[in-house]
């Protein structure tokens, strides 16, 4: 896994350091910049694996580099940003993080570089699966958005469902004109297989009735080559979040459906008892456990469950 870090860091020493300690590592390139104004126009011209930073620059703090990354104004917004600090008090910085910012302490280059390194190379990666057939811009893509997706590359419609079929990619990112068999048949074939599997459309053939008829089709969105690595990965990681919350509104409603049957059952074993019907009341209550199991009461719970009955049954009806 190939690591390009951008490190930024206004004291020359300390980032020449570091820099030379990533380099001498495996499989890492660094890009050195001494300023925030730098740095966003690097992430502008690049991608990168991370943002390596000091708390303070010449001309921006941390968190306002971390403000403009986040909000997409340069490079992706869940680049990670790795903060270093001298603080002894590490947990009063790190309140101030997000899920994709991290702080370090390390006076040592070497020991600062490992952890770097570690941290980006356990980090987990949602798996893509990139179906295009031109292997330069298949390549050119696959570069793009690989810091941020751990990308496979198919170049036909054939060996695409082959490799999905035995991984099942988060996300399929799929061009229409494939030899053999087409991007529309291929869509087709795993949506009949898995009609909430997650496929961003990517192709040069980006007309509104073409975007349309996708869609329609079972595509999560639509993308036009040509795309710059911010637009590809943010692409990416809406579809991702569209399908968590389909899968999230999916377990809602069908958490909300057995509440109502639930209570629906408890409702009519209710009414079975009060005509004296205990068998028909013990089927209801029956079925309402079978639909919605849940665990016995604790011994703690019997004897709280015991004393609430007893009060009520020591309280007259006029005062309940």
């Amino acid at each position: 896994m190939q690591i390009d870090f951008l490190l930024a860091d206004g004291q020359a020493t300390p980032r020449q350091l570091l820099a030379a300690a990533l380099r001498s590592l495996p499989d890492v390139r660094v890009s050195e910049v001494g300023s925030g104004r730098e740095a966003v126009t690097s992430l502008g011209r690049a991608t990168f694996s991370a943002v390596v930073c000091a708390m303070e620059l010449p001309d921006i703090r941390w968190s306002q580099l971390q403000g403009l990354i986040r909000g997409g104004a340069c490079g992706f917004k869940h680049t990670p940003l790795l903060v270093m600090t001298d603080m002894p008090a590490l947990a009063t910085v790190t309140a101030a993080a997000d899920p994709y910012t991290t702080f370090l302490r390390g006076e040592d280059p070497v020991d600062l570089a490992d952890q770097l390194v570690r941290l980006i190379t356990n980090r987990p990666r949602p798996s893509v699966l990139l179906v295009e057939d031109e292997p330069q811009y298949a390549k050119f893509c696959a570069d793009l958005i690989q810091p941020f997706y751990e990308v496979e590359i198919r170049g036909d419609g054939r060996s695409a469902l082959a490799a999905w079929r035995a991984r099942r990619h988060q996300v399929i990112v799929l061009d229409l004109m494939l030899p053999g068999t087409s991007g529309e048949e291929l869509l087709e074939l795993i949506k009949g297989e898995n009609p909430h599997q997650p496929v961003l459309i990517l192709t040069s053939n980006d007309g509104a009735a073409k975007h349309q008829e996708m869609v329609l089709s079972g595509a999560s969105a639509f993308l036009s080559k040509g795309c710059d690595a911010a637009t590809l990965a943010s692409a990416i990681d809406w579809v991702l979040k569209d399908e968590q919350r389909q899968v999230l509104t999916a377990s809602l409603q069908n958490e909300s459906e057995r509440h109502r049957s639930v209570m629906s059952r408890l409702h009519a074993a209710r009414y079975s008892l009060e005509r004296g019907q205990a068998s028909t009341a013990t089927r209801h209550l029956a079925e309402a456990i079978e639909i919605c199991p849940v665990n016995g009461p604790t011994d703690d719970e019997w004897a709280q469950l015991l004393d609430d009955q007893d009060e009520r049954d020591r309280t007259p009806r006029g005062v309940r």
